[in-house]
């Protein structure tokens, strides 16, 4: 029996191959080694981006052109059982005295008295109409001829009254109560009553005196000879101070309310706050991410990555330098009380940050606060608003001069001949399509009723935005002279108005 341990010419080939065979592992093993850290670099990479996409957010709330935090407002009112009040950013800070010496009511009208809900009335139709508004008929025939076939009725067809079954406990009987949804001296209710008067059937009648009468809101403004004296036809007042929503809640002739507009610092600091969170949440991922443990003789998967190392240096400078192109003294985020400390983490001081915002730190200018924060521009004339900007835009020493040769502009259609005072609109009159930027409508329906000029209008905006086929497209429809004009919300060369068609044409 015979055994080799290597080729017949005396060469080792076992040791020869396990050699090889040893030397390949090695270069697996260095690969594989190789390839677990290029994982564990990625997945820290990852780790930051979220974390920067997160910062970057948070810089977004910092200076957004709209719904600043830096810009936001509040209302206290005195008495708030009285006046309540809501602010935008267009307030102006200031108090005011405010007195409330009605509010506005809607018009209710009773009917008659039936013995009962399902008691029987005539059939025919009535007419109903709120101020100035569409006019509504309501049909009754042998399907709803009763007392409470003509408050569902009502109900079902009327945008403007409701109607209810009200128990008059003087006299036993049942009266329908018919209730304008809008307030205000102006939307009154008018009845025409077209229903049969057969014998031995009770007919619904309105002609008696009102159950409450429509009142405007009234609301004294100040206290001297030359106090302002204003009404609204609702309680929800947006047009007597700027930037200011007051709601009405009730009535005292005697008792004055101030109501005081002071800028609210509590969003600001909010927004600061979870910037300089979300600052130092990346900062301490970066440090985790590059640190070396000497004792360990360890370090973290991104020791040594100069893309990383170049980002955490932006980043501190960005919280620390003085910002370029800013004038009036403040240029840096340490003056309004948000400090970096030396273990890289950001610190606000809420205190200071607050007085900052309240213009009571010396230098310091409330309204330059939010250009700390991003890009802002300004621009001498008032049809010219700066929006936004990028990363590639610069601040200019010199103001960047901008000469408007041709301005976007909207696409409209006008009426050739005049609206009448009212215009009936009914089922000969009231369909149409429109093509706008483009796109063509389905067939679209008016609601059929009599309309003034400034209704009809209305009634035609908001049957073509409400186009499905449209979409996000829109119109703005408004009275030209005694015409109507139909303008595209969009502006360009893509603004288009064309091809309305339809029997509503006319």
């Amino acid at each position: 029996m015979f055994s080799f341990d290597g080729l017949i010419s005396g060469i080792d080939s076992r040791t020869i191959i396990e050699g090889l065979t040893s030397l390949q592992q090695q270069q697996i093993d260095r690969f594989q080694v190789r390839q677990g850290n290029i994982r564990d670099q990625q997945k820290s990479i990852q780790g930051l981006e979220a974390r920067v996409l997160s910062l970057r957010a948070s810089m977004g709330q910092l200076n957004r052109t709209t719904n600043n935090a830096f810009n936001s407002m509040k209302a206290n009112s005195s008495h708030e059982n009285i006046i309540t009040a809501t602010v935008g950013n267009q307030a102006i800070e200031g108090a005011y005295n405010l007195r409330v010496t009605s509010r506005a009511t809607a018009h209710q009208l009773g009917s008659n008295g039936f013995a009962a809900a399902a008691a029987e009335i005539p059939t025919g139709s009535i007419s109903i109409q709120v101020g100035d508004r569409p006019v509504t008929e309501i049909q009754i025939d042998n399907s709803n001829n009763s007392v409470s076939g003509l408050v569902q009725a009502i109900n079902r067809d009327s945008a403007d009254v409701s109607a209810s079954l009200i128990h008059d406990q003087a006299s036993g009987m049942d009266r329908i109560l018919l209730t304008s949804k809008h307030t205000g001296v102006a939307n009154q209710i008018s009845i025409v009553n077209n229903l049969d008067n057969p014998p031995g059937i009770t007919r619904p009648d309105f002609s008696g005196p009102d159950v409450q009468a429509a009142a405007d809101a009234t609301i004294q403004l100040g206290s001297g000879a030359g106090a302002i004296v204003s009404s609204f036809a609702t309680n929800q007042v947006d047009s007597l101070i700027q930037g200011v929503s007051l709601n009405l809640l009730s009535v005292d002739t005697n008792q004055d309310v101030l109501l005081t507009i002071n800028r609210d610092t509590e969003p600001a600091v909010n927004v600061v706050q979870e910037f300089a969170k979300l600052f130092n949440d990346v900062m301490s991922y970066i440090n985790e991410q590059t640190r070396f443990d000497p004792e360990t003789q360890t370090a973290g998967p991104l020791l040594g990555n100069r893309s990383v190392t170049d980002l955490k240096n932006q980043l501190l400078s960005m919280v620390t330098d003085s910002v370029p192109g800013l004038t009036g003294g403040l240029s840096r985020l340490s003056q309004i009380g948000v400090t970096l400390e030396s273990n890289d983490r950001l610190v606000v001081n809420s205190d200071r940050l607050s007085r900052a915002m309240n213009g009571q730190l010396e230098g310091v200018n409330p309204t330059q606060i939010r250009r700390l924060f991003g890009l802002t521009g300004s621009s001498t004339n008032s049809n010219i608003e700066f929006v936004l900007g990028s990363s590639r835009t610069r601040a200019a020493a010199t103001p960047y001069q901008v000469d408007i040769i041709q301005a976007a502009e909207q696409a409209s259609i006008t009426a050739t001949g005049n609206l009448p005072e009212l215009t009936v609109v009914d089922s000969t009159n009231n369909q149409f399509q429109i093509s706008l930027d483009g796109i063509t409508s389905e067939t679209l329906t008016l609601a059929e009723g009599s309309y003034s000029r400034s209704e009809l209008a209305s009634q035609l905006q908001s049957v073509i935005n409400a186009s499905s086929k449209l979409g996000n497209r829109s119109v703005a429809v408004a009275i030209n002279g005694e015409g109507l004009r139909i303008s595209s919300n969009s502006y360009g060369s893509s603004s288009q108005v064309a091809n309305l068609t339809g029997s509503a044409v006319a």
